[in-house]
Parts: structure tokens; C-alpha cells; sequence
């Protein structure tokens, strides 16, 4: 399958590796942003089919999303491709 991740959603994995670098020790933020491509490669790889977000703003769009720690992968998934479209920190959702 194919990963595709918006520049949206790329600025802002980038902005929050930065921040985490920063209050934490050298690479911490290279460390984080692995773990966060890991989860999108394992979400690729699974064999399920996601819901609807449950947000009003997000589903209109027909995005599915998925959570990490405090962070909101919202995405779009087919057969061939998954669209990371957006990486949203959970609190500021509401």
C-alpha cells in the first residue's frame, strides 16, 4: 500500500518533533516522529476498515481517524492508498 502524507499533516508532525526536541534531549523529536511513522505503517498494513471520525469537521470530509498518546492521525484509506491528511493534538479538537 501506499503512504501518502499532505504537506498539513507533514508540517505539523515536523512542528511537534521540534517541540519535543526541544524540551527533552538531542534526537528525542527524530526518536518521536519514528514512532509516529511506525503507527502509520502498522496502520496501513492492517486489514480493518475504519470508521468515520466522530467530529463534525472531520467527517464531512469523510476522514477516518485514529489516536497516538494525544495526537489524532486523521486519514483516508484505500484499496491502494492512505492519505494522511491531517495531524491534529486532541485538546485543541474541541
Amino acid at each position: 500500500m501506499r503512504i501518502v502524507v499532505k504537506k498539513r499533516a507533514r508540517n505539523a508532525m515536523i512542528k511537534a518533533a521540534l517541540f519535543v526536541e526541544k524540551i527533552n534531549t538531542e534526537h528525542s523529536g527524530d526518536r518521536w516522529l519514528g514512532k509516529v511513522y511506525s503507527k502509520i505503517i502498522s496502520l496501513s498494513k492492517a486489514k480493518a476498515n475504519y470508521a468515520l471520525c466522530r467530529h463534525t469537521s472531520l467527517s464531512k470530509f469523510k476522514y477516518s481517524c485514529i489516536s497516538y498518546g494525544k495526537w489524532i492521525i486523521v486519514f483516508r484509506m484505500s484499496t491502494d492508498k492512505l492519505e494522511i491528511c491531517r495531524f491534529i493534538y486532541g485538546p485543541r479538537l474541541s
